[in-house]
């Protein structure tokens, strides 16, 4: 009989449980299965868990199986045995181990899978009934619906990543394989595998672009211009006129201040010019340009000044959705986001601040992986280096940040595929409308380390590289 004639939904009630969808002729025939088929039992494990099963019984069959395959002796008899030793509160199993081999239909290979497969489904199904129970609970406990909403938004996300972690142990062979393939395509096109450049020359050199999956993290202290950076890069993309998918999430700086931003950069006008509305009819003309060009871009911006990392990876699923990718996603700033579960307790809720932002790092880089983009994440560094610029205040040089200086490092260093610092240049600490900012590449998981010097034009609050600029020694 094909599976799919099988998908029965027996929906019986086991204690007082909710009516969760499951085939119990299903389950009976993977359990006969995997005792008929003692030679392929590892195979036939593979991808199955005690949670694929919800008739009480089968899931202590299941186990006992799984348990006596370590040995390789899995037979009527054995699971028999197992049971009556571990599971002595169940009667009668042999006799239920009987009808089961003697109804079966024997199954092997494909159809087996079927079956798996079919399992996989009612579980997942399951799953997202418990959790939409205990979202309709949690609301009723809840006062403001910004706290359920951020609840539900966290479950969703939480079961979500728990149904993609499944087996993640892939065989040499075939990783190999993955990665001749990418040398191949490689050959003929070098530029295959590339991350989204940020038309910056160096520092797409150097970084190969920014990669899908990593957690890029920019680091400086105030007011030396990691926002800006960060905005330039945009401003790089849009006078590409790439359609890149671009998500900002800026908890800082409001929306019309980035647009200020990026039509400083991107015509003739300056911050003065653009924020005061002191324009004439050549720059008016520019803005209604600069404006219609805005309107072919694909770049989107939160400006709420109170985000979570699940208000994040929900906005940027459903953006992801909508537009069937997202190339980069850019979050002002790291130490700002707020990890909180409304449920908890209030003193559960008071978390220390490094505890925060390890969670929160972890998290940008779960999205950056999950979605297969790059997040560039603004982070603000430790008062460890005002000691140290104090200490060399009359030296003359240029303190550039360590890893150290990360504020909370360990957990950011640790998620980070790559850190980069922003540091002005010594002469050029009081000067801030214009000099030069070196970029110190600190961290770079699969690349060299380096410094880039980049001139400073505070009037437009843009960064251009200067590559005949000698960066300066390490402090």
């Amino acid at each position: 009989m094909a599976p799919k004639d099988k998908q029965i939904r027996t929906k019986k009630t086991f204690e007082g449980s909710a009516r969760f969808p499951y085939s119990l002729e299903i389950e009976n025939e993977v359990i006969a299965s995997l005792i008929n088929n003692n030679e392929s039992i590892v195979k036939n494990l593979d991808g199955l868990t005690e949670d694929h099963f919800f008739h009480p019984l089968n899931q202590k069959l299941f186990i006992a199986i799984q348990k006596l395959s370590l040995n390789g002796n899995v037979d009527l008899l054995n699971v028999n045995d197992y049971m009556n030793i571990h599971y002595p509160e169940e009667k009668g199993v042999i006799e239920y181990l009987g009808n089961l081999i003697k109804s079966s239909t024997s199954l092997y290979g494909t159809s087996l899978q079927e079956y798996k497969d079919i399992l996989y489904r009612d579980m997942v199904l399951r799953r997202i009934n418990d959790c939409g129970k205990s979202i309709v609970e949690a609301s009723e406990k809840m006062d403001r619906y910004e706290d359920c909403l951020s609840f539900a938004q966290g479950s969703v996300l939480k079961l979500s990543q728990e149904l993609n972690s499944g087996n993640s142990m892939i065989p040499l062979g075939k990783a190999s394989g993955k990665f001749l393939e990418k040398i191949e395509e490689l050959s003929k096109n070098r530029n295959a595998f590339k991350g989204l450049q940020t038309h910056f020359p160096l520092l797409d050199h150097v970084t190969d672009g920014l990669k899908k999956g990593n957690l890029i993290i920019l680091a400086a202290r105030p007011s030396v211009g990691k926002s800006a950076f960060a905005v330039n890069i945009v401003a790089n993309i849009i006078e590409k006129r790439e359609k890149k998918v671009i998500a900002i999430f800026s908890m800082e700086m409001p929306a019309e201040q980035i647009v200020q931003r990026l039509i400083a950069m991107m015509t003739s006008l300056d911050m003065g010019s653009v924020f005061s509305g002191n324009i004439n009819q050549s720059g008016l003309d520019e803005v209604f340009k600069i404006h219609a060009t805005f309107g072919e871009t694909k770049v989107f911006i939160s400006d709420q000044s109170l985000q979570t990392p699940n208000n994040i990876w929900s906005s940027c699923k459903i953006l992801a959705l909508q537009e069937e990718k997202i190339d980069l996603v850019i979050v002002d700033y790291l130490q700002l986001l707020n990890y909180n579960d409304p449920t908890s307790s209030k003193k559960t809720m008071e978390l220390s601040e490094t505890s925060e932002v390890t969670k929160n790092s972890r998290m940008l880089k779960m999205i950056a992986m999950n979605l297969s983009c790059p997040v560039v994440a603004l982070s603000q560094l430790s008062r460890s280096i005002e000691g140290r610029e104090k200490g060399k205040d009359q030296s003359g040089k240029t303190i550039i940040p360590k890893l150290s200086d990360l504020r909370q490092s360990g957990a950011i260093e640790q998620d980070a595929d790559v850190v980069m610092f922003l540091a002005r240049e010594k002469e050029d600490t009081e000067d801030k409308g214009s000099g030069y900012i070196v970029l110190a590449i600190e961290k770079n998981r699969n690349g060299a380390l380096r410094k880039i010097m980049y001139k400073w034009d505070g009037d437009h609050v843009k960064f251009t590289e200067d590559p005949n600029k000698k960066p300066p020694m390490d402090s």
